[in-house]
């Protein structure tokens, strides 16, 4: 009982992501001295001070915003539904099931933290030849969840809402998961009671 219902706390904390920035980014430069504009990364959009991006972003070259199909055809929330099914299945499945989904989540949360990173190298790498800082600025690599600095502009990415739920969700089900199979590795291998005499 306990495992069904971990597995269906997980399933609606993945479904939860959907209504919440999974990250958000912020810059301070010298032309925001009052404050610092940011940008809030949901899983199918952007929402934030997106003008001010945009002004920052064509200083230096980037392109802002970014040209992300899978935002358009709303793979990644998509993925997440599916997600959200398929632990929600789990609940009242087998234990080989529960193992299976939870490797698929895992596996999951790692791929689209590495997709992220690598549109994050996209941005940073194509830059726009004409920009006015085209000369101080070269290719960088903005980091998934850190800081990075061009030239004046100091950017921060940090994580929100949405990831700490992913990974909340991902946690309680290794952890189920992993409890389970201590629990099944002791019933086929009893401690072993030794001869008193």
């Amino acid at each position: 009982m306990k495992q069904k219902i971990a597995f269906l706390v997980a399933s609606g904390l993945l479904l939860s992501t959907l209504f919440v920035p999974y990250f958000f980014t912020v810059f301070t430069a010298p032309q925001y001295p009052d404050r610092s504009p940011q940008v809030y990364v949901y899983a199918d959009r952007l929402r934030g001070d997106l003008a001010e991006w945009k002004v920052v972003s064509w200083y230096i070259g980037v392109k802002f915003p970014p040209e992300l199909p899978e935002f358009n055809l709303k793979i990644i929330p998509i993925i997440i539904l599916f997600l959200s099914t398929f632990v929600f299945l789990a609940a009242f499945g087998s234990g080989r099931w529960k193992k299976t989904v939870t490797i698929i989540l895992l596996v999951a949360g790692i791929s689209l933290a590495g997709w992220a990173q690598y549109r994050l190298y996209q941005a940073g790498h194509n830059l726009d030849p004409t920009a006015p800082m085209r000369y101080a600025v070269k290719p960088f690599t903005p980091p998934l969840i850190g800081i990075v600095k061009v030239h004046k502009i100091t950017i921060y990415h940090l994580p929100h809402a949405g990831s700490v739920l992913f990974g909340m969700a991902t946690a309680l089900t290794l952890y189920t998961a992993w409890r389970r199979q201590i629990r099944a590795n002791e019933n086929t291998n009893p401690s072993d009671q030794g001869d008193s005499s």
